[in-house]
């Protein structure tokens, strides 16, 4: 790398730094805040990413997406599943059907493209439980029968948010086929071997858990280059399938959290962040508002009248929480603009939706912690 380079990743690293701090001070999400640092880094210091951080950038991807899957408990979503599935479900499906019809009936920049349309709205449907999860975690509501329901509840719309846009990035051929019998030998094999390996090596050798893990996901995405298939996706159901065996090595998954969002993920973000330019925003003002409106009230309304059933005293903090399409939403659309799905503009339009999406949730689950936190020690 050159003096140039040099500097630039100085200033990537002092950013994602005071990232971090801001969030402390003001209370919103840390991704966010690095996006935002990344805009203001490529439109004010025109910042470039060398090649070793592109690199950073690409393993931030596919932890992040391991790390979805990851937080998927089939466990948890059996327990509750008729609950979990009433919430979950429309919360999905409602806000999907709508936003695609609108934008691809109303929308100029997404009007006539069904591909562009219905991927619109599989992104402001989606739920993250990498939101979800630390939230109920931090209320001390994860053990409780209601916590149970609302992780259920995610955890449907997460899978059924990825299993429908797999559909778009899947390239079908042999390979393709055969990176599909390997996911599904990998159902019945490797939960088993992965504790067989794990429990005989985990106290002799420092790390191999993380070493194990960091194996399968290089070797997932050599095989997922080779079928020509999103490595992202792949990543996702190699954490499904994993995900049991994690839970039992709460140290692992501590690790793998440090590693993703301490270390690999703010590159992520922050290169998201340096494709927002001025000129691809200002033109589609009109889209920005209108799928950020018809987005978040749809997909308010899809969950809080089916929630309002079921666990009606939480209705309201629900609908907010489920609204949080950060990260997984913006994966999904820097996923549909490496395809060529999406234009350079309506990228960052998008990109702009999900960041306030994102904000507008954060300040109303603020809002509404303090009834959620109260409402605890009931049950």
């Amino acid at each position: 790398m050159d003096e140039l380079e040099y500097l630039d990743s100085l200033i990537v690293l002092a950013l994602i730094l005071a990232s971090g701090l801001i969030s402390l001070e003001v209370g919103i999400a840390v991704p966010i805040l690095e996006v935002l640092a990344g805009i203001l880094g490529g439109n004010l210091l025109h910042i470039e990413f060398s090649q070793p951080l592109q690199y950073l950038s690409y393993l931030g991807l596919i932890s992040l997406m391991y790390l979805a899957g990851l937080e998927v408990d089939l466990k948890i979503m059996k327990e509750n599943l008729r609950k979990s599935g009433c919430i979950g479900i429309p919360s999905y499906l409602l806000p999907a059907a709508v936003v695609s019809a609108v934008a691809y009936l109303l929308i100029p920049p997404l009007q006539n493209n069904p591909k562009q349309s219905i991927i619109t709205g599989i992104i402001l449907s989606t739920t993250s439980l990498a939101i979800v999860y630390p939230i109920l975690k931090e209320s001390k509501f994860m053990q409780t029968p209601v916590g149970k329901t609302i992780l259920g509840g995610a955890a449907f719309t997460e899978i059924l948010a990825m299993i429908t846009l797999s559909f778009f990035f899947l390239d079908y051929s042999n390979f393709t086929l055969l990176l599909f019998l390997t996911l599904v030998l990998s159902i019945f094999t490797l939960p088993d071997f992965s504790k067989k390996l794990l429990n005989r090596y985990h106290d002799e050798l420092p790390e191999i858990e993380l070493r194990f893990i960091l194996l399968l996901l290089l070797g997932m995405s050599t095989l997922s280059e080779i079928a020509n298939v999103e490595i992202a996706i792949t990543a996702f159901f190699l954490g499904v399938i994993t995900s049991e065996v994690i839970k039992d090595y709460s140290q692992l998954e501590k690790k793998l959290r440090t590693l993703t969002f301490g270390f690999l993920s703010p590159f992520f973000f922050l290169e998201v962040g340096l494709d927002i330019k001025p000129e691809y925003i200002l033109p589609n003002l009109g889209l920005i508002l209108t799928l950020l409106l018809v987005g978040y009230t749809t997909k308010y309304l899809g969950t809080n009248l089916f929630a309002r059933k079921n666990i009606p005293t939480h209705a309201g903090y629900i609908s907010h929480l489920f609204n949080m399409p950060m990260p997984l939403g913006l994966l999904f659309a820097v996923l549909a603009f490496n395809q060529g799905i999406y234009t350079q503009s309506t990228y960052a339009s998008m990109v702009i939706v999900i960041l306030a999406a994102s904000i507008i949730s954060s300040y109303s689950i603020g809002r509404k912690r303090c009834g959620l936190d109260m409402v605890c020690d009931i049950y």
